[in-house]
């Protein structure tokens, strides 16, 4: 049985390039107020429920979706559904999404309250990727993670912070770490040897990777709240440090929002588009789900 490409790329996915409509979805960043028509929307997913309210609505005349993690609970929650997150935002035709993260700095040069665009990611992360929709059919496959973020959206989201004086740095290795726990200072001592810049929390490798899988172009936006390396960690404090910054994040996605519109994104859409149904196939159904790694026998 073949699911084509509605549930690959969305059900009002459009062939013709040259008209694909443009909708942005935006996790952890709280555009209520500048949202337009905005409506609740309750989902039930193959996977559940997703794990936070979602807003449709328009931002400066463009189609957004908002899943804006309004508790601080929920920005630290070290699980989430991610799976049921991105069958959400696929099914409603999220072309974009820009994510912000809570991050925590190994470098010196990268202080509380930067705001950064990662260019690459280390998953540390027992989490991984397998793929079934409903169980008719399965197909593993490994999607190329190189780059894990969209280029091209990581230089609009740069060229927008330009543009309302929030410096965005355009580099960084973040560090995804497994939870529910922070790393010791020797852990933090490793990661630094791998050559990482930033620790964030679990759920950014899956909603990259199912991003990939599902078509989207994907970029992080971090938010430096602390130093790891010497093992300052405090989760009042990161929250406290994230809120008083959030709102820098909020202006760029802002500006991101305006420059995504005045481009043309036909090119790079259907280039991910084909990255992710080369390897799917399109003859195979998929999701993905987490699994447990074998204990090994000794």
């Amino acid at each position: 049985m073949s699911f084509g490409h509605d549930i690959l790329f969305g059900k009002n996915a459009v062939r013709n390039p040259k008209i694909i409509p443009i909708k942005i979805g935006l996790m952890g960043i709280d555009l209520i107020n500048e949202m337009d028509f905005r409506r609740r929307i309750f989902m039930n997913t193959p996977y559940g429920n997703p794990s936070d309210v979602i807003f449709d609505g328009e931002i400066e005349n463009i189609p957004c979706i908002l899943m804006p993690h309004l508790s601080r609970l929920t920005v630290l929650a070290p699980y989430k559904n991610s799976h049921a997150d991105i069958w959400a935002f696929n099914n409603l035709g999220v072309t974009h999404i820009i994510a912000s993260y809570p991050c925590s700095s190994l470098q010196e040069t990268m202080y509380p309250g930067d705001v950064i665009s990662p260019d690459n990611v280390i998953n540390n992360t027992a989490w991984a990727n397998r793929i079934d929709f409903n169980g008719v059919q399965s197909f593993r496959c490994h999607m190329p993670m190189s780059p894990p973020f969209n280029d091209y959206l990581r230089n609009v989201i740069i060229d927008a912070g330009a543009q309302v004086n929030i410096p965005v740095i355009n580099y960084g290795t973040v560090l995804a770490i497994q939870g529910p726990r922070w790393p010791t200072t020797a852990e933090c001592s490793i990661y630094r040897t791998w050559k990482a810049d930033l620790l964030t929390t679990t759920k950014l490798v899956p909603e990259a990777t199912l991003s990939l899988h599902a078509g989207i172009l994907f970029a992080p936006l971090a938010v430096v709240t602390n130093y790891a390396k010497w093992g300052e960690v405090n989760g009042n404090k990161i929250l406290d440090i994230y809120d008083n910054f959030l709102p820098n994040v909020v202006k760029v996605a802002l500006r991101t929002i305006k420059i995504i519109s005045d481009v043309s994104w036909a090119d790079e859409i259907t280039k991910n588009r084909n990255r992710a149904s080369i390897v799917v196939g399109s003859d195979f159904q998929f999701t993905f789900e987490e699994f447990a790694i074998p204990k090994r026998k000794i």
